[in-house]
C-alpha cells in the first residue's frame, strides 16, 4: 500500500495470491477495494508527515464459517463472466429474512461469535435496551452507552420519519451491534465472514451489526453506524417478510439517515449543516469534508461531466448495476434521490414519501409506487431531481 502524508491509501498492488484458485480475480478485487478504504497514522519524518509505502498479507477463509444446518450456501462470484455475485447476495440476504426466528438466531449467534473472538482482551464493554446490545473494545462502557444512544436516535428518527402512515413491527430480538477499535479486526471479521464486503460497516440481516471506529472523524464513524442501523431497521420493523426494498431506495435510505446531523440526541433526517470537520493532530489542524458534502460534489461533478444518472434510470436499477462499476455514483445519487422524493416539494415529506414508502415495503415494484404515490412516472420527475441536485 501507499500512504500519502494525510494516511490515506493512494495506491494498492496485489502481488501474489497463495495458492491460486478461481477466485483469484474476486480476492484481488476485494483486497485492492477494502485496503483503498484503510487509514493510517501517516509516518513521520523530522517530525513532519511524509508518504510512506508497507505491507500486509489477508487471509480469505471460502469455507461457510457458521457450521449450522440452517446456514445457506456460499453465494460464489463468477470470475469467468464478472456477473451474477451481487444477484446472488441479494438473494442470500433474501433467504435469511425467510427464516424463522429460531433459525435466524442460530445464525446470528454464529456471526456474533466471529466478532466476539476479535475483542480485544479485557477490553469488552456493552450497553443494551430493550431494541439493541451495544458490544465494543473501543472506549469502555461510557462510549458503549454513547454509541447505543445514537442508534436509538436513528430509530427514533425513522419512526418519525413514518408516523402513522406505516405502523413499525415489533421487536423479537435485540440487534447486536460490534464496533471494533480498529480497521483490522473489522477487516478480519469480513474476511472470514463476507469476504466480498469493501465497506467500513457491515449489516448481516440475521440480526448483528459490525463496524470499526478507526475513521478520520467522528462524523464518518457516525454515518457508517447510522447506515448500517437503517438497514437493520428496514428488514426488522418495516417491510414484510420475503420483501427487500429495490437497492438503490435500501442503499439511499441509510445514506439520508447516516449523512443526517444528530444535535442533542436528536437526529434530524436530511439536516446536513456542516461542510466541514475539524480534526486536532498532534502539530497541526486538519479539514475534512463532511461525508453528505463528499456525497454531494461527487453527484454534482458527473453532473457538469455530463454523466449523471437520470431518476428512472437509479430507480430501475438492480444489485450488479448499483454496485457495480459506478457504485459511488449509484451511493450518492440513490441518497440525493431519496433526499428529493422526501423534500423536493413542500408536503412530500407527510404524504408521498411515507405513502411510497409503504407500497414498496409491501413489495410493490419502485416504479408502480412511484406512480402511485407522487401521481406520475420517475422520468416525470427527473427534470425536478436535476435541479435539485445542482443546487442541493
Amino acid at each position: 500500500m501507499v500512504i500519502d502524508a494525510a494516511g490515506r491509501v493512494t495506491r494498492v498492488d496485489v502481488t501474489a495470491v497463495e495458492p491460486p484458485s478461481p477466485l483469484d480475480g474476486a480476492f484481488r478485487e476485494t483486497a485492492r477495494a477494502g485496503l483503498s478504504a484503510w487509514r493510517f497514522a501517516a509516518a513521520e519524518k523530522d517530525g513532519q508527515a511524509v508518504a510512506s509505502e508497507t505491507s500486509v498479507a489477508l487471509q480469505f477463509n471460502t469455507p461457510n464459517p457458521f457450521g449450522e444446518s440452517e446456514a445457506l450456501e456460499t453465494v460464489v462470484w463468477n470470475g469467468a463472466t464478472d456477473s451474477g455475485f451481487e444477484s446472488s447476495r441479494y438473494d442470500y440476504r433474501a433467504r435469511i429474512l425467510e427464516m424463522e426466528t429460531a433459525s435466524r438466531r442460530k445464525l446470528a449467534d454464529a456471526f456474533a461469535a466471529l466478532a466476539e473472538a476479535l475483542l480485544k482482551k479485557g477490553q469488552r464493554a456493552t450497553a443494551a435496551d430493550d431494541w439493541f446490545e451495544v458490544i465494543t473494545d473501543f472506549g469502555g462502557p461510557k462510549q458503549a452507552g454513547a454509541i447505543l444512544q445514537d442508534v436509538g436516535a436513528t430509530y427514533a428518527a425513522l419512526n418519525a420519519l413514518l408516523g402513522e402512515h406505516i405502523p413499525p413491527r415489533p421487536r423479537v430480538d435485540r440487534i447486536r451491534i460490534y464496533v471494533f477499535g480498529t480497521n483490522a479486526q473489522y477487516q478480519a471479521l469480513v474476511a472470514q465472514s463476507a469476504p466480498f464486503e469493501g465497506t467500513t460497516g457491515i449489516y448481516f440481516a440475521a440480526g448483528v451489526v459490525a463496524l470499526h471506529a478507526q475513521h478520520p472523524t467522528i462524523g464518518f464513524f457516525l454515518a457508517s453506524l447510522l447506515h448500517e442501523s437503517t438497514h437493520a431497521f428496514v428488514d426488522r420493523h418495516l417491510t414484510r417478510k420475503g420483501v427487500q426494498l429495490p437497492r438503490w431506495l435500501d442503499e439511499g435510505l441509510a445514506e439520508y439517515m447516516g449523512n443526517s446531523d444528530i444535535k442533542d440526541g436528536k437526529l434530524s433526517p436530511g439536516g446536513h449543516a456542516k461542510r466541514k470537520e475539524i480534526v486536532a493532530g498532534l502539530r497541526t489542524l486538519a479539514f475534512w469534508q463532511t461525508p453528505s458534502r463528499s456525497r454531494t460534489e461527487d453527484a454534482q461533478r458527473a453532473q457538469r461531466q455530463k454523466r449523471a444518472l437520470a431518476l428512472d434510470e437509479i430507480v430501475a436499477a438492480g444489485p450488479e448495476t448499483f454496485y457495480g462499476k459506478d457504485a459511488e455514483l449509484y451511493y450518492s445519487q440513490g441518497w440525493l434521490a431519496v433526499h428529493f422524493l422526501r423534500h423536493g416539494r413542500p408536503g412530500w415529506s407527510d404524504t408521498a414519501f411515507p405513502k411510497f414508502l409503504l407500497y414498496v415495503a409491501e413489495g410493490f415494484p419502485a416504479d408502480a409506487a412511484l406512480q402511485g404515490a407522487y401521481g406520475v412516472p420517475a422520468h416525470e420527475l427527473d427534470a425536478g431531481y436535476q435541479r435539485y441536485v445542482k443546487s442541493f
